[in-house]
């Protein structure tokens, strides 16, 4: 069994530029999760990491955080901040962070 190699970038990193993500795919690195919508406000990055990462050969998917707002408008937002780059992406990983749950 291969195993595969991924980073879970947020908003925090930023604007990762290509030099680094081919950085990431040299040291073995296979594709990026990228946070699309942080529970409060949406990454301003997203679309453009999650370009730069398919760019340079990188698989990429995206996750979503749910809390407090409701599940369809949490989704409805992580899809508007992926723009079209959300059909492009191999998965979409929910990231439930609601107390006890």
């Amino acid at each position: 069994m291969s195993l595969e190699k991924w980073v879970d970038l947020s908003k925090w990193q930023g604007d990762v530029p290509g030099a680094s993500l081919r950085a990431m795919k040299a040291d073995g690195v296979t594709g990026i999760c990228v946070g699309a919508w942080h529970g409060i406000d949406a990454n301003p990055y997203v679309r453009s990491v999650l370009r730069r990462s398919r760019d340079v050969g990188l698989d990429s998917a995206t996750y979503y955080v749910f809390n407090k707002r409701p599940g369809l408008e949490t989704v409805e937002r992580a899809v508007a901040a992926c723009g079209s780059e959300w059909d492009r992406c191999v998965f979409h990983a929910p990231d439930v962070e609601i107390r006890g749950i």
